[in-house]
């Protein structure tokens, strides 16, 4: 047991990549469900990740949580089953930095501000 322990314990490095940016940063991205939902448990402040769709409408996490309540979305956070985020007017892609965290990619946008619409219900 204490081997089934240690390794369910362990935080992978490409995780810890994205919540040690994620915390240091002190600002609040965003991310689609099934990308944001284990680097959103692991960060130190949960509030900081958002989860939105593909066209920036924010999600409700798991118990009705109001993280997307004026949130100011200045990064998203990826993997490869992401699909491209769709912004509405300017898009940031010219003044955005790529950090790789292994199997996840911040794109930091800052001081650029996402434009999140209400959840579609």
């Amino acid at each position: 047991m204490p081997r089934i322990n240690a390794t369910v314990s362990v935080v992978d490095a490409d995780l810890r990549c994205v919540t040690d940016w994620v915390d240091a940063s002190g600002r609040t991205g965003a991310g689609l469900f099934w990308t944001m939902r284990a680097p959103k448990a692991y960060a130190a402040d949960p509030r900081q990740i958002v989860q939105v769709d593909d066209q920036l409408h924010a999600g409700s996490w798991l118990a009705n949580r109001h993280d997307a309540v004026n949130a100011q979305v200045t990064f998203f956070i990826t993997d490869a089953d992401s699909y491209p985020f769709s912004f509405p007017d300017a898009s940031p892609a010219g003044t955005m930095d790529v950090i790789s965290c292994g199997r996840y990619a911040i794109h930091d946008f800052y001081p650029v501000v996402a434009p999140l619409k209400p959840a579609e219900r």
